[in-house]
């Protein structure tokens, strides 16, 4: 079976959690789930709350070196705002 590779902020996020309500239940099936399960691939979702471009780019680079070319079905970065950026913490 071929793979959806896919990476993103917050809006593509599988354990996406709502800071601003977090009462509301956001486990409902995100997007590259959802496309995965149309297109008949498996899905890789490396998307991350407050990831900004450098690591959407670095997370699918980093992914795509690991799988064979062959089994790649898909591969979508789901790009941030523009001006997001992302820092290194030493926390991580």
């Amino acid at each position: 079976m071929k793979t959806l590779l896919v990476s993103g902020c917050s809006w593509t996020d599988p354990n996406f959690e709502s800071v601003h309500h977090p009462e509301i239940d956001t486990s409902w099936k995100k997007w590259p789930e959802i496309l995965a399960k149309k297109l008949d691939m498996d899905c890789i979702n490396l998307a991350m709350s407050g990831a900004g471009q450098e690591y959407i780019y670095s997370t699918i680079i980093d992914k795509l070196q690991t799988i064979e070319s062959s089994d790649i079905g898909l591969c979508i970065a789901a790009w941030s705002t523009a001006n997001r950026r992302d820092y290194k913490s030493n926390d991580i």
